[in-house]
């Protein structure tokens, strides 16, 4: 852990509490290192300074993955490895396997943190500590909008998808669980006031914010993209949007950070012929993967906004890092989306599928200085709100109210 983690950790007061930490991410081992992806390891390794013990359950990949450039640090603890659980399918094959992880997990613990959704859930039915369960997204929308699932696939894929969603709800209803939810809408689906409380996700620090100056000098009005190059990022609206923009002074740029999922489906072929159909209308800039840091940092602080245009979400963590860096944002009225950013105040919201309104959106931000300039100071106080410190210390006391529980 970093001095500053070390500091923010500090901030919180110790615990004597053993605690778990199951969640379906992946990670990497590398000369006996763990390592993930910022997220997941920045909030570990703040936990882990605050309890007496933390013990992480993960699945490790084949191969350390480009996206895993952050040192999981477990100074009292252990590191329990999950079998390897590529899809929800999978996890159900494997779900003896990984109860067998959970119950040693349990045993070590007098609380364990648990990352919903999650590929093995019926391994999580025998509950031996208290829960706070931290719901990042809803597995019947995502579901219920992917092109992955029609014709024969799409009834036994929504189906098991309820399954699971029933399973998680119920879980979450034990009078010894807690709830964190990433957006309103998961917070009042599973559960409510007195279960918990709803959060924004962070991967930034507070000296993170604004770590970073814009360098790029005034000309084309750039549009960025960032995250996972998956179906539900909304691309086909994103692309069309593009194809709607008028003429300009000046031209228009679409930069594209993301690295493919494990599960692409084709999708990045997909995005690249679709990039292809924009020349001569947007310079397209494909970035590929950029390390969490001040690469990712300078994407955001040398573009004019970020569009999000997505078909299901949580509540994304790049909402939070563009408005850091005085970028604006544009994204889809879906899932957690409108807890992290409120219309016409620090950020601009659309319906998700309308390519229309997304051109509509950006226009009218690249036409309104005034528009823009409230924006982006809104947006960056939002964003030193919502830090990796704030979210750990919302955990943190949902995790006291559960053991309180025992």
């Amino acid at each position: 852990m970093n001095k500053p983690e070390r500091a923010a950790a500090q901030r919180l007061p110790p615990s004597s509490l053993k605690v778990g930490f199951l969640t379906a991410r992946w990670s990497s081992v590398n000369n006996g290192e763990v390592w993930t992806e910022a997220g997941v390891a920045r909030i570990v390794n703040l936990l882990a300074e605050r309890y007496s013990e933390l013990h992480l359950a993960m699945a490790v990949s084949h191969d350390k993955l480009a996206l895993h450039d952050h040192p999981v640090r477990l100074p009292r603890g252990e590191f329990h490895r999950l079998p390897w659980l590529p899809s929800v399918v999978g996890g159900l094959r494997k779900g003896w396997a990984v109860s067998q992880v959970v119950r040693a997990l349990e045993q070590r613990c007098d609380v364990v943190l648990v990352q919903l959704p999650f590929a093995a859930v019926q391994a999580l039915w025998p509950v031996r500590r208290p829960r706070v369960y931290h719901l990042c997204a809803d597995i019947v929308q995502i579901v219920d909008t992917s092109p992955y699932y029609q014709g024969r696939l799409k009834y036994p894929a929504r189906g098991l998808a309820r399954a699971i969603d029933f399973v998680e709800a119920r879980l979450c209803a034990r009078s010894d669980a807690r709830i964190v939810a990433n957006g309103a809408d998961l917070f009042a689906r599973f559960g409510g006031a007195n279960k918990g409380a709803e959060l924004v996700s962070a991967t930034l620090l507070e000296r993170d914010v604004q770590s970073v100056p814009r360098r790029r000098a005034a000309g084309a009005f750039r549009l960025l993209f960032v995250g996972y190059l998956r179906h539900e990022k909304g691309f086909g609206t994103l692309l069309e949007a593009c194809r709607q923009l008028p003429e300009r002074p000046g031209g228009w740029e679409l930069a594209i950070v993301g690295a493919p999922h494990s599960d692409d489906r084709g999708v990045t072929d997909d995005l690249r012929q679709g990039l292809k159909s924009l020349e001569g209308k947007v310079k397209v800039i494909f970035e590929g993967f950029k390390p969490f840091g001040p690469a990712l940092f300078q994407c955001y602080a040398d573009a004019d906004v970020l569009l999000l245009p997505s078909l299901s979400e949580g509540t994304p963590r790049v909402l939070i890092e563009a408005r850091a860096f005085e970028c604006p944002v544009v994204a889809s009225r879906v899932g957690g989306i409108p807890s992290s950013v409120t219309d016409g105040v620090d950020g601009l919201l659309v319906p998700p599928g309308d390519a229309k309104a997304l051109a509509g959106a950006i226009t009218r931000l690249e036409n309104s200085p005034p528009l823009r300039a409230t924006l982006v100071t809104q947006g960056l106080a939002r964003a030193r709100r919502h830090t990796v410190e704030a979210m750990v210390g919302t955990m943190a006391g949902e995790i006291e109210k559960a053991a309180a529980t025992r």
